[in-house]
């Protein structure tokens, strides 16, 4: 699996992590094809069959890269990153419905201030009621969620096709998956289209999504424990010293743990 992070302002790094016994294998330099393929290329070719799966994101080389360097296998895309995709797209719908209405209306403090609620999966919101000072009366976060996403046909619309997709992502839920893609395909925003379009490009990895409990939620933990030391650090001049430090913080954890 893999994780890119930021090590020079022109070039990302590269980890390579193994989610099943949570550790931390390698950090690349350089995290372009060409390079990637020359450090895996080091492998012998008989070690590299020997790789079942490679959890990546949506970025188009580094499917080319396990094309080319581990020839039997699946590529599986990141939960995750599906997730954050739709996510985006549908704050990127709220922000453009809440521009629709005035500064000072009710409405757009609403789309403002409660975002969140706008974008969570519907089974997660609560029932429970509290004080909104906004509204001047009690209100659950399904009910809030609701109202913001009625305050025009086109939001809820977009709310609604949401919706059914990340609850068929939640419930593991192929079949459903793909038959709302299908669905509402050409017929949503241009921002949800055009993450549609990317899904049904990738359709036949995002399938293995679903059929693997794996995910990069190792590799972005790493990632973040790795940017904390960097901040602490106040940054590496050398990525020889940045590598070797990273590698001998994980190995010690590991086997304090």
């Amino acid at each position: 699996m893999q994780r890119e992070l930021e090590s020079d302002p022109l070039v990302m790094s590269f980890i390579v992590c193994d989610p099943l016994h949570k550790e931390l294998i390698d950090i690349v330099e350089d995290r372009r094809l060409p390079a990637l393929i020359r450090y895996f290329h080091r492998y012998p070719l008989k070690a590299r069959q020997h790789v079942k799966g490679v959890i990546i994101d949506m970025y188009e080389p580094y499917i080319q890269l396990v094309k080319q360097c581990f020839p039997r296998a699946e590529i599986i895309i990141d939960k995750f990153h599906i997730v954050q995709h739709l996510t985006r797209a549908m704050n990127k719908v709220r922000i453009q419905s809440m521009k629709k209405f005035s500064v000072e209306s009710l409405e757009y403090r609403l789309l403002k201030d409660h975002w969140k609620h706008l974008l969570k999966l519907l089974d997660a919101l609560s029932t429970r009621y509290w004080y909104s000072r906004k509204l001047r009366r009690y209100i659950s976060s399904l009910e809030l969620a609701e109202l913001m996403a009625g305050l025009n046909e086109e939001l809820k619309k977009q709310w609604i096709a949401y919706q059914h997709l990340i609850g068929s992502l939640r419930n593991k839920d192929q079949r459903r998956f793909f038959f709302w893609i299908e669905h509402y395909k050409g017929t949503l925003n241009p921002q949800l289209n055009t993450v549609l379009e990317t899904f049904l490009k990738l359709e036949k990895y995002i399938k293995n999504t679903f059929r693997t409990s794996l995910t990069n939620g190792f590799v972005e933990g790493v990632n973040n424990k790795i940017k904390l030391i960097k901040r602490t650090s106040y940054g590496y001049r050398s990525f020889v010293n940045f590598r070797t430090r990273m590698l001998i913080c994980f190995t010690l954890t590991k086997k304090v743990a």
